[in-house]
């Protein structure tokens, strides 16, 4: 006979809209240390939409990681790019408690 195992999956946590800032700011910002230029967008959207409170057309982006790639940057640049994103993103999300 065949036994049957249960498997319970929990749902992963929202983040609210400050956490997601606080989550991109901390990313943006170790990036920036090691050299790499990043702009997180949070709290920019938070202030344009304070501006924005009385419109009722205007929908606040959600907060996200902005980056700019040049014709000035050579593929290795890019290569060191990604390496440093995905090892910070590893970092931070781990001191987050999330899952990677």
């Amino acid at each position: 006979s065949k036994s049957s195992s249960t498997t319970t999956t929990t749902k992963p946590h929202k983040l609210s809209r400050e956490e997601q800032i606080t989550l991109l700011d901390t990313i943006s910002n170790t990036c920036l240390d090691k050299g790499i230029a990043l702009i997180s967008t949070g709290k920019s959207t938070n202030a344009m939409n304070k501006d924005w409170e009385t419109s009722t057309h205007f929908v606040t982006p959600p907060p996200s990681l902005k980056l700019t790639v040049s014709a000035v940057h050579t593929k290795e640049h890019l290569e060191e790019c990604v390496r440093v994103l995905g090892e910070v993103v590893k970092e931070v999300l781990g001191s987050f408690g999330g899952d990677v």
